[in-house]
């Protein structure tokens, strides 16, 4: 019975989680593609991206007994280490990655300051929050970690977001959790995509897209150009 509702609880935190990101996607960069919006949102939700924001936000003490050794986490932290100091060389190399250092810090404080964070909170740090996570992949990394590491730490996350769901409701679960993926949220897509080359980047930039503009212009070719908006 324990079982079956804590599936009830994964189920009901994913499709909230998508939801919320699918919304504040579209809030943020209204004029963005659906591929783009794709893009970002699998950046946010891909479970190298949930499994790092677990890790650096400690969200995973609370996953198991405090006695407890989870040879998953233990790897998956090595990783995150290893991505850290990867991309922490490669801010300080490019001095900010596309936005600049400057400009980075005044868009961070912008949405610091709107989502209303303790102001005794560290927003001067010379390093983003999330210096190891890069377009949904861990940087350094072109592909997704295998999901046998990623797995557990994903479910017990989005089991914990259905039921914040069911007690305060699809708002109050996404107030509380949205610091949690600002930062990701920061870079629009274009920039995301400039800044990360890797598979999940990669894919919505030519594929999805792609895709999209051959089964428009077929179903033109069928049905005649008064079937849809025309496409730039």
């Amino acid at each position: 019975l324990l079982a079956r509702f804590r599936e009830n609880l994964f189920f009901v935190g994913e499709s909230a989680l998508h939801l919320a990101l699918t919304t504040e996607c579209h809030r943020r960069y209204p004029l963005a593609s659906a591929g783009d919006l794709h893009m970002l949102k699998s950046c946010c939700i891909a479970d190298d991206a949930i499994s790092y924001i677990v890790i650096k936000s400690g969200i995973h003490c609370f996953f198991y007994d405090q006695d407890s050794d989870n040879e998953h986490i233990q790897r998956f932290q090595i990783l995150v280490d290893e991505a850290d100091r990867n991309g922490r060389d490669a801010w300080k190399h490019c001095r900010g990655w596309v936005l600049g250092r400057e400009e980075f810090s005044k868009r961070w404080k912008r949405r610091w300051w709107a989502n209303d964070i303790s102001k005794d909170s560290n927003v001067e740090s010379p390093y983003p929050t999330y210096a190891g996570l890069g377009g949904g992949c861990l940087y350094g990394q072109n592909r997704k970690i295998g999901k046998l590491i990623c797995e557990d730490m994903v479910y017990s996350f989005k089991s914990i977001i259905g039921a914040m769901v069911l007690s305060v409701g699809l708002e109050g679960m996404w107030n509380a959790c949205v610091p949690l993926f600002e930062e990701i949220l920061l870079l629009s897509p274009e920039e995301t995509r400039e800044c990360f080359k890797n598979s999940i980047t990669s894919t919505y930039e030519s594929g999805k897209k792609a895709q999209s503009i051959e089964r428009t212009n077929h179903l033109r070719e069928r049905f005649g150009t008064g079937w849809s908006a025309i496409v730039s």
